[in-house]
């Protein structure tokens, strides 16, 4: 997918301050998104699917990929033209190798211009196939509107992504250990085989000093881009990922974003990793015991909202065999925020007589959370959903 410049060009001097009366209203990003880590749920958005350029928060997927697809022993040789890339803070020389688990430090923290590149040739062999794969791995990770044309974020008028999408990838490489331990680190001394004088990585993320709730995870400026932000905190387990876009006082703005994404919402468990409930796999109409292989959560008002979970059977043959998916749990809140985490048969289902190829969606729970924690309220077929404002990722405009 393309971008074309004039429409980027047009955004970027569109505030899109046109929005309802909120807390956030009078942050200065022209783009931005908060988003719960643990269901993905967008807690407020300005203007989160426009394409914007990202300038250095595109090296979250550069670092991504390169501990996914590289053993951290794997060393990185710097090709002979590493000299020629714009802004080259790492100084790399020629045939200088790094290994991974140094170099995604130099990325992160040090913001790597030239790292990135030495990455890109050493995974795919030019910038242009590593953009290609950067691409391919946004999509993979839910994102509707990146096009990455290079590894580090230098300008290029068709490089752009948007705020949730920057959310999503942010969030998608904190899933990773070594990731989250890279993006927390304020300081690492690296080893590299030429320039032994340079080895001291400092993160330019001033928040992991100043908030020592914050643990990640990127930076970013050039002039048509301006300041970005991609930050990471986390208070009461919970944490909050959120992104800036042209954002002249992008401090004050991170600031003001969790704090009120923290006072807001919390996290609550619908349902623990485990066995369901025997009446609500019933009322679905399954014959076998199953599963949920992970736990259910819902962000949700800390003025306590109704929850309502069903399960959705799949369409397939049935009777179900140990380990089959059967279907998914979906859980809708207050603000039409939906979830489908899958289900498996524990144990073989009994032959039927007659089944249904249908999808058949039965067993309605309905939660209310307060200060006693998860109360279930009882199982309905078919409940209405609670009127509540509307809060998908698929809305262009502020909130």
């Amino acid at each position: 997918m393309t971008f074309a410049a004039t429409a980027i060009a047009m955004a970027m001097n569109t505030p899109g301050f046109f929005e309802a009366p909120h807390p956030l209203r009078l942050t200065t990003c022209y783009g931005g998104a908060i988003i719960e880590d643990k269901t993905g749920k967008l807690l407020w958005g300005r203007d989160p699917n426009t394409p914007r350029y990202p300038a250095s928060t595109t090296k979250i997927l550069t670092t991504l990929l390169l501990l996914e697809k590289c053993d951290p022993e794997d060393v990185v040789v710097a090709p002979p033209e590493i000299q020629k890339i714009g802004e080259a803070s790492m100084h790399l020389q020629p045939g200088e190798g790094v290994k991974v688990k140094n170099m995604a430090y130099a990325l992160m923290l040090r913001s790597a211009n030239d790292g990135c590149y030495a990455v890109a040739k050493h995974i795919s062999g030019s910038a242009t196939a590593f953009a290609n794969l950067m691409n391919t791995r946004a999509a993979e990770i839910g994102c509707k509107n990146t096009n990455f044309v290079t590894p580090n974020g230098l300008h290029s008028p068709t490089h752009a992504t948007t705020p949730l999408d920057l959310c999503l990838i942010a969030r998608e490489a904190m899933q990773r250990e070594d990731f989250r331990e890279i993006a927390r680190t304020k300081v690492k001394v690296i080893e590299r085989s030429k320039n032994f004088g340079d080895r001291r990585m400092q993160s330019k993320n001033k928040f992991l000093w100043s908030d020592p709730t914050a643990d990640g995870i990127k930076t970013g400026f050039t002039n048509p881009a301006g300041h970005t932000y991609v930050g990471s905190a986390t208070r009461d387990g919970m944490r909050v990922i959120d992104s800036l876009m042209y954002a002249p006082k992008w401090k004050d703005d991170h600031k003001q974003m969790l704090d009120w994404a923290f006072s807001e919402y919390e996290v609550k468990v619908v349902m623990p990793k485990g066995a369901v409930p025997k009446e609500m796999v019933a009322n679905a109409g399954l014959q076998c015991p199953v599963e949920l292989r992970e736990t259910a959560y819902a962000c949700v008002h800390r003025s306590g909202d109704l929850v309502e979970s069903s399960i959705e059977v799949s369409q397939g043959q049935r009777p179900f065999k140990t380990g089959d998916r059967v279907g998914s749990l979906v859980i809708r809140d207050k603000d039409k925020f939906v979830q489908n985490l899958p289900l498996h048969a524990t144990s073989d289902e009994p032959a039927l007589s007659i089944v249904s190829n249908s999808v058949r969606k039965f067993g309605t729970t309905s939660a209310l959370f307060g200060l006693g924690g998860l109360s279930l309220v009882g199982i309905v077929v078919g409940a209405a959903l609670l009127r509540g404002r509307k809060l998908a990722q698929s809305e262009p405009t502020s909130f």
